[in-house]
């Protein structure tokens, strides 16, 4: 690799890492998910992998007859599951699901450059829309 291409990768690389920061900053300071429950889908992702941890499937356990949920995919409350085994305690995990679901932003961030220079745009508009969804709320 030459000396420009070097420099190249690493200037990427230092302005991935400065476009994370919006991001954890927020991550950090409501690591303790004061608005949980407030838009009704984490509540339901939450009390759904309640229920796989516990065994009882993919289902609404707070409901009449705990039926199936079938709303959303179950991709994200699986996760959750494994936090909840390992710590089962009520809002006390909720930091780790937190710290979960921000660790989640940089795979979400490198798989939108990929996609923004697969679908033509330059190496500078590129990193200009994944500016735009970085500091996206």
């Amino acid at each position: 690799m030459t000396i420009a291409g070097r420099k190249a990768k690493y200037l990427s690389t230092i302005l991935f890492l400065v476009l994370l920061i919006p991001s954890a900053h927020i991550a950090w300071r409501s690591r303790t998910m004061p608005q949980f429950g407030r838009t009704h889908d984490d509540a339901i992702h939450y009390i759904s992998a309640k229920s796989l941890a516990e065994g009882h499937g993919y289902r609404i356990l707070n409901m009449p007859g705990a039926p199936f949920e079938t709303k959303y995919p179950p991709m994200l409350p699986w996760l959750f599951a494994a936090i909840y085994k390992i710590n089962p305690q009520f809002p006390g995990n909720l930091q780790a699901i937190s710290a979960l679901q921000w660790g989640l932003v940089p795979i979400l961030l490198c798989m939108c450059l990929f996609w923004f220079r697969r679908s033509g745009l330059s190496a500078s508009q590129a990193w200009i829309a994944l500016g735009l969804v970085a500091v996206s709320p």
